[in-house]
């Protein structure tokens, strides 16, 4: 033991307590080419940094003419410590916007179409007995306001994932990159806006307009679509090494019109440098075509939820739990006699009891970031877990609270939490004396035989609703090829005709663009086939049970291949299928 640190140390992250000598394998330490790793240190008291910078200069010229193949084109630099955590994330950010700007655009602005053309289509809410303003103007400035949100949604989200190290704001399919400016920027002023000056307040409608701008917006940031699409577009050439033999093994099948090449990618982890412009040439190609597909995606998702919304809602009548949190945030659900500040679902003594208890307990767990007191485990974190086993066969159970998931459960339905709670168990015990009886084996999904078990329940899950759904599609196929049908589609986000032409061309692109990136047909039929069959599996059970955090087990990607057989695809295809984690475990963005 060489010493001790004060207590409150924390480097790099806070969960790390004990620091070893570094060691590597023998190859790795003989090679000079490996360049990923980075040195910290702390300067002598009295040295500067231009001092401590010319010092280590001075070594690396020396390195470079005593070993001239590996460090020839070496040097070094030295940073404050401060610098390097927080990081030049300016460029990284502007490409990030620049990745998905013109998606939200497109999105957005849609949405306000939606209102300006159709404004009595998006929601019914009774009129008030106030005096009003221009209707042109209570149609125009919702999306004159949306806008400027989406930008804050969607770009303070990734720098709170980014500079903050806060992955999980953008993670639930009610975000809280979205819920906290939503009640802090709009909602908000909104109140206080109508105590003095209740003509000029936005009404029930413009708030959903503005909060179905800022969900849009949030399908962007950091896990909600930029984490998976930047580092398909950046890794493969930057983390290449001898180790793994990436440029061996399949660079010879990579698309580069799909993934920055190395000194691009480069300067997206490490940063350009001062005064460097951000090399946009090398983006465009990758920004353009990756934003092809996900528009296809989204275009393609739209046509499936107009071909289905009359079935799930009108004659399934699911509930959309989500849907009815967000009409209680925004209080569109008040009749024209409540003329308050606050919506009705504020005014309650539950909710203001529950509100400042959480706040408390909030603002409590974040003083113990500096006082190193033990904070409350109220949102899940890896070490505020209760691991339960019951036998060593049997799969241990880990408890934890996250109070954020638990407030959405309140508006689960109760026999769907039930279910939640009894399917869990079955699993252990199923999974505990399949071990007991040594049926143990590797399978390509996590948790073995049970969770295929549990894949195949999921795709039958779907099987079964589209045929209960047959009736109904067909008759939506007969109108849209002009064909008698009882059907009416002027309630819908576009006809009938353009969602079922829409869909084919749609999935005609997306079979085009993976073939181009070197899939071959047969394999991407069964994976759209997965991939969609697990896209309405999440859709359905977020549209029926409103679970605000889920997550599959596996990807459709690799389902695909593993149902397939690796042996059995080619290296182009199993290339082409890496390059699909971009989008195909992303169920945020497309469900």
């Amino acid at each position: 033991m060489i010493g001790i640190m004060p207590e409150g140390f924390e480097f790099p992250w806070d969960d790390i307590e004990v620091w070893i000598p570094f060691q590597h394998w023998p190859s790795f330490n003989l090679n000079r080419n490996n360049g990923h790793g980075a040195a910290v240190g702390r300067i002598k008291p009295g040295i500067s940094i231009e001092a401590a910078q010319t010092e280590l200069k001075a070594i690396a010229a020396r390195l470079a003419q005593q070993y001239r193949e590996s460090n020839a084109d070496r040097s070094v630099d030295l940073v404050l410590m401060k610098e390097t955590v927080v990081a030049d994330i300016r460029s990284s950010l502007f490409v990030l916007m620049g990745a998905v700007g013109f998606v939200l655009l497109i999105a957005c602005t849609n949405v306000a179409n939606l209102l300006l053309v159709y404004p009595d289509r998006l929601i019914y809410v009774t009129s008030m007995s106030a005096p009003s303003i221009s209707p042109f103007i209570s149609t125009i400035r919702a999306p004159l306001i949306g806008m400027p949100f989406c930008v804050v949604v969607s770009v303070g989200g990734q720098y709170i994932a980014n500079v903050l190290n806060a992955p999980n704001i953008a993670y639930a399919h009610l975000p809280h990159c979205l819920l906290i400016p939503f009640l802090i920027l709009v909602l908000t002023p909104n109140a206080l806006l109508k105590m003095r000056f209740r003509q000029l307040a936005l009404t029930s409608r413009e708030l959903v307009l503005i909060f179905a701008m800022g969900l849009i917006a949030s399908i962007a940031p950091d896990w909600a679509m930029n984490w998976y699409l930047m580092a398909v577009i950046t890794a493969p050439y930057y983390y290449a090494s001898v180790e793994n033999q990436w440029e061996t093994k399949f660079f010879d099948y990579l698309p580069d019109w799909l993934v920055l090449d190395y000194d691009a990618a480069r300067g997206f982890f490490e940063g350009i440098g001062p005064g460097r412009p951000i090399p946009w040439h090398d983006w465009a190609t990758p920004l353009f075509w990756w934003g092809s597909f996900i528009v296809a995606m989204l275009f393609v998702g739209a046509c499936l939820v107009v071909m289905l919304r009359k079935q799930w809602v009108e004659h399934e009548k699911l509930r959309f739990p989500l849907g009815e949190i967000a009409i209680h945030l925004i209080g569109a659900e008040r009749d024209g006699k409540d003329d308050s500040a606050w919506p009705p679902f504020y005014r309650t003594s539950l909710f203001r009891t529950g509100f400042i208890t959480m706040l408390m307990l909030s603002l409590y767990n974040c003083t113990t970031y500096w006082t190193g007191w033990s904070h409350f485990p109220i949102m899940g974190g890896a070490t505020d877990t209760f691991i339960l086993t019951i036998d060593p066969a049997y799969p241990a159970q880990v408890f934890r609270l996250n109070i954020f998931s638990l407030c959405f459960a309140f508006f689960i339905n109760v026999e769907i939490l039930f279910s939640l709670w009894f399917f869990q168990i079955f699993s252990t015990l199923q999974a505990g004396y399949l071990n007991r009886i040594g049926m143990t084996s590797t399978t390509l999904v996590p948790g073995g035989l049970v969770s295929i078990e549990f894949i195949g329940g999921m795709i039958f899950f779907v099987l079964w609703g589209i045929w209960m759904a047959r009736r109904h599609l067909w008759s939506v196929v007969c109108h849209a090829f002009g064909r008698p049908s009882e059907l009416d589609d002027r309630n819908e986000l576009f006809s009938y005709r353009t969602a079922v032409f829409g869909l084919i061309i749609g999935f005609l692109y997306i079979m085009y663009w993976l073939h181009h990136a070197g899939v071959a047909f047969l394999v991407i039929a069964l994976f759209l086939f997965f991939l969609f069959v697990f896209y309405l599996a999440v859709a359905r059970v977020m549209a029926e049970a409103g679970l605000v955090m889920i997550d599959l087990p596996i990807n459709a990607n690799q389902f695909t291949v593993g149902m397939i057989g690796s042996a059995n695809v080619s290296t182009p295809t199993i290339t082409g299928m890496a390059l699909t984690n971009a989008f195909a475990r992303n169920w945020r963005t497309f469900t």
